[in-house]
């Protein structure tokens, strides 16, 4: 039979592993999002330099000068990520820190209440692929403050939106679905 110090060490022994594994659980989280906001930027800079290529707008532009000017934009950022794949940008790591982030703030309620209005939200039929336009007739559901304040913050260039259990990433500026994750909510 053990001996109660032996069960206390067994104890205190567990309790030590089990505060390492939550501290290096903190340390990859920290890595995968600072992995995120290094391909975000990735992809910022290459869009700022693909922008400079274009011609410059002036400041008395017309409404149509813009949407010519965006619309050039877009296809030149298609073009440039023509082999863009899924899981760039929110690769595997970056997926399961949004997950265990998502897990850590909302309580078990108001995540079945956020799940519910993301599934009822009238956008089924966007197609969700990267390097596709979040078209301007489906609807853009807003993400709410406690959720936009947990995700990794992004550029003012990019916005989160969500398709059914898909998390993208889009520009704000042509509506180009840079990336994308599915199943993110736990």
């Amino acid at each position: 039979m053990m001996s109660v110090r032996k069960h206390y060490r067994i104890g205190a022994l567990m309790i030590a592993f089990a505060v390492a594994a939550f501290g290096q659980g903190e340390a990859d989280i920290s890595l995968a999002k600072a992995e995120l906001e290094g391909r975000v930027n990735d992809y910022i800079e290459r869009r700022a330099e693909i922008k400079a290529g274009l011609p410059l707008l002036g400041e008395s532009a017309t409404p149509e000068e813009i949407d010519r000017h965006r619309t050039a934009l877009l296809a030149a950022v298609q073009r440039d990520r023509k082999d863009a794949k899924e899981g760039e940008i929110l690769t595997p790591a970056a997926v399961t820190a949004i997950r265990y982030m998502i897990l850590k703030e909302y309580k078990e309620d108001e995540l079945t209440e956020l799940r519910k209005k993301i599934v009822e939200a009238e956008n089924k039929e966007v197609a969700v692929q990267v390097n596709a336009v979040y078209p301007a007739s489906e609807e853009r559901l807003e993400m709410p403050p406690q959720l936009l304040a947990t995700l990794p913050k992004l550029p003012d260039e990019l916005r989160y939106r969500f398709v059914g259990d898909a998390l993208l990433i889009v520009d704000k500026e042509n509506e180009l679905i840079v990336d994308l994750a599915r199943k993110v909510f736990p």
